[in-house]
C-alpha cells in the first residue's frame, strides 16, 4: 500500500492549516515520500501534490545489478 499523490495533497492540506493555526510557516515544513518507482510522472505528481522530496525504491541486490538499477532510475527521473 503506497501513498498516492492525492493522499499527499490531502496531508498537505490538513498540515497547512494545523501549521497556520499554530503560528508556523507551512512551507518550513517538508513532506517526504519514500520508496517509489522510477516514474518522472509519478514524482512530478507528488511534488505538484505538496511533496519537497520523492526517494525511490531499489531492491536488495548484487553490487552490480544495484549500479545497474540506479543508473537506470537516474536516466528515467533526471
Amino acid at each position: 500500500n503506497r501513498v498516492t499523490p492525492d493522499d499527499v495533497k490531502n496531508g498537505r492540506d490538513i498540515l497547512n492549516e494545523l501549521a497556520v493555526k499554530a503560528h508556523r510557516n507551512p512551507s518550513k515544513i517538508a513532506i517526504s515520500v519514500f520508496g517509489q518507482a522510477a516514474d518522472p510522472n509519478l514524482e512530478a505528481a507528488f511534488r505538484a501534490a505538496g511533496a519537497d522530496r520523492v526517494t525511490l525504491r531499489i531492491d536488495t541486490a548484487s553490487e552490480v545489478e544495484t549500479l545497474r538499477q540506479l543508473e537506470e532510475y537516474a536516466s528515467a527521473v533526471l
